[in-house]
């Protein structure tokens, strides 16, 4: 995923060099159900601060979901999986991984738990969560918000076998 992009309508982008780049960022309802998970930790953050005056304990449990919903209402503009013609970059809420295509073992295409499965430069097994796609078990999703999840992921499954 190097060099500078020329993204069209679909999803995908072109780099300069001439690869292919496949994108997906996840619709409006997923990244305001998480907007509102960042909410509502910052809060709970403030509940436990105004607390805190009576408990000092409490203080540390402020600080963490002050800093895990900011975290979160930062990083969720940037969730997306892409992958090219070298590697594969699963952008998460609370990580990020970029895994060389050629690491890659299996990709779980079910929407409703995706993960990639890969081997890492040393030998140890890993696997991902691809927090960008997966839908959960609840029916809130749209139907064609689900499909174009499916569709991504059996596209990305197919370019593996193919390679």
């Amino acid at each position: 995923m190097t060099g500078v992009l020329r993204a069209n309508q679909r999803g995908r982008s072109v780099n300069d060099d001439g690869s292919r780049e496949r994108i997906f960022r996840p619709g409006w309802r997923w990244r305001a159900l998480m907007a509102m998970l960042g909410l509502g930790l910052l809060a709970t953050a403030l509940t436990f601060a105004r607390f805190a005056l009576a408990e000092p304990g409490v203080w540390g449990l402020s600080a963490v979901a002050a800093t895990l919903g900011v975290a979160v209402l930062i990083r969720v503009p940037l969730v997306r999986l892409a992958y090219d013609d070298e590697e594969f970059l699963a952008a998460g809420v609370l990580w990020s991984r970029r895994i060389e295509l050629d690491q890659i073992d299996d990709v779980d295409v079910a929407p409703e738990a995706a993960v990639v499965h890969w081997t890492s430069a040393t030998g140890r097994a890993r696997t991902t969560p691809l927090t960008a796609v997966n839908a959960g078990r609840l029916r809130w999703l749209p139907p064609r918000a689900r499909r174009r999840r499916a569709e991504y992921l059996k596209a990305f499954d197919s370019f593996l076998r193919s390679r």
